[in-house]
């Protein structure tokens, strides 16, 4: 069989997209409509879990918040490794928090009127390297006293990946919404560069 350029340009592209189907995501539901949303207030916290996998080492995290134009003060994430919960008077505190995974943002210059609920971009100074297969929970917070910062839930349920708010579980199992990238691990590369090779060996036999 001949080969052509368009058999060239198949071959590449089905490469690639294996290479990139590897999955870049710890989390992730933004492409999910929202349900509900709560207040991220000084009264308390709102956090959602995501469990590691192979690929541990996070670049960004994106949140699904809607925030008003006269938001005040600072919205902040934190995440943590573990959570400890208190029999005596019932509640939850999240524990170990994670080194540099913490971010802060004026909520003033974050203002806006997308009642379908803004993405949030955090790129971290440097990527977090986290325990592979491990339960982690990304608590934000606020200095905001007006409400007018909202986290918005997703409309599909995940009994894996639970919500909590005022540390306490939310009922229901929608979690908010959020994703949480990471760096393809190093497989991904490699098949990326022997799709390549491969490429380069196709065209030198078509040239011949």
């Amino acid at each position: 069989m001949k080969i052509t350029s368009s058999i060239l340009f198949t071959l590449f592209s089905v490469i690639l997209l294996s290479a990139v189907s590897v999955s870049a995501y710890v989390f992730d539901n933004l492409g999910q409509g929202w349900k509900n949303a709560s207040t991220v207030s000084t009264s308390g916290s709102l956090a959602q879990e995501f469990t590691t996998g192979t690929e541990n080492i996070i670049s960004q995290v994106t949140l699904g918040l809607y925030i008003n134009t006269g938001a005040t003060g600072h919205v902040n994430m934190n995440i943590y490794a573990g959570v400890s919960w208190d029999s005596g008077s019932d509640t939850y505190t999240f524990i170990n928090p994670v080194p540099g995974g913490s971010w802060q943002l004026d909520a003033s210059i974050m203002g806006t009127s997308d009642t379908n609920y803004s993405h949030t971009f955090i790129q971290f100074a440097s990527p977090l390297t986290l325990t592979p297969s491990h339960k982690y929970y990304l608590e934000v917070t606020s200095t905001d006293a007006s409400g007018t910062i909202n986290w918005a839930t997703s409309v599909v349920q995940d009994n894996n990946n639970g919500a909590w708010e005022s540390v306490y579980p939310v009922e229901g199992n929608y979690p908010f919404k959020m994703r949480v990238s990471a760096i393809p691990e190093p497989s991904t590369y490699l098949l990326l560069t022997g799709s390549l090779l491969v490429v380069g060996l196709v065209r030198k036999k078509i040239k011949s």
